[in-house]
């Protein structure tokens, strides 16, 4: 399983792979190795025992907890022989507490570029996501976070590469800071990437509308090389209805191999996550979803 190397206007030097062993993280794994060997990245495989402050006096103690601790770090510690054997510089780090505490402060303490996780269906990704909510993952992730969800094929049925990149943004010069993400992840010289913006359905289309559009349009040519840009054959476009509807619509139409929500504190993330936008999209998405918000 190959990426072809190109110049990438971002780096992805460090990534945390969050697993809980299931199929669906077996998966994730799979687009992780993709990933880390595009960037040329190393790879920390991370799990969490989830315990609150009154389970704390047990650790180390109790018998029970004692042989999950020994069967969880086994697992964990065949994830990274798995990832050593296939040439990654990897390592592992199991933890035990709060699961959105402990993975936000890996992140933090290991310079992490890219968290990647596997979630198994909707209602995981309405209750637990590796036993942390989906909505502190994606709020407080102080880096970009790749979502494989359950719609998602087994890479194994084919080669990882991400042709076809839709970035779903709000069009303010603030979210532009996805821009370099999503052609960083386009893996082709001959990649695709679509910029799209959903307005509510009955909007119309205003002055300020295409002048919005257009100040995102030359605010994301900055952050890419011009040979980048024309290679990738970017293209923007307006939907209107319902925004997590039509940004699968659109993804499907297109075939994407990877869709990239990018917002600025206020927009898609902050806005709509409550309300599913990003849960349906990442339920809903037959391939990975990229989540970028500053």
């Amino acid at each position: 399983m190959s990426v072809t190397q190109i110049e990438a206007p971002v780096a992805v030097r460090n990534i945390l792979f969050a697993t809980d062993f299931t199929e669906a993280s077996s998966k994730a794994l799979k687009y992780t190795e993709a990933i880390a060997r595009h960037f040329q990245a190393s790879v920390t495989s991370t799990h969490v025992l989830r315990a609150s402050v009154a389970d704390w006096p047990k650790f180390g103690t109790d018998p029970e907890y004692k042989k999950l601790y020994a069967k969880t770090k086994e697992m964990l510690d065949n994830v990274g022989r798995q990832l050593d054997q296939a040439g990654f510089k990897a390592d592992e780090v199991l933890f035990e507490g709060d699961p959105v505490d402990c993975i936000v402060k890996a992140i933090q303490h290991r310079r992490v570029d890219l968290l990647v996780l596997g979630t198994h269906g909707s209602r995981d990704l309405e209750r637990l996501v590796l036993g942390s909510t989906a909505e502190e993952i994606l709020r407080k992730a102080a880096c970009p976070v790749l979502t494989v969800g359950p719609n998602v094929p087994d890479p194994c049925q084919g080669t990882v590469l991400f042709r076809r990149v839709l970035l779903a943004t709000d069009f303010t010069p603030e979210s532009a800071a996805a821009v370099p993400y999503a052609f960083a992840f386009a893996a082709e010289p001959s990649s695709h990437v679509t910029i799209c913006h959903v307005l509510p359905e009955g909007h119309t289309r205003t002055m300020d509308a295409t002048q919005l559009q257009e100040k995102f349009i030359e605010a994301a040519r900055k952050l890419v090389s011009e040979e980048m840009w024309r290679k990738s054959a970017a293209e923007s476009v307006v939907e209107y209805g319902d925004a997590a509807d039509e940004i699968l619509k659109l993804a499907t139409k297109q075939e994407v191999d990877l869709i990239v929500l990018g917002a600025h504190s206020g927009g898609i993330i902050a806005t709509h996550l409550a309300a599913g936008v990003a849960f349906r999209v990442i339920a809903g998405a037959a391939c990975p979803v990229l989540t970028i918000h500053r």
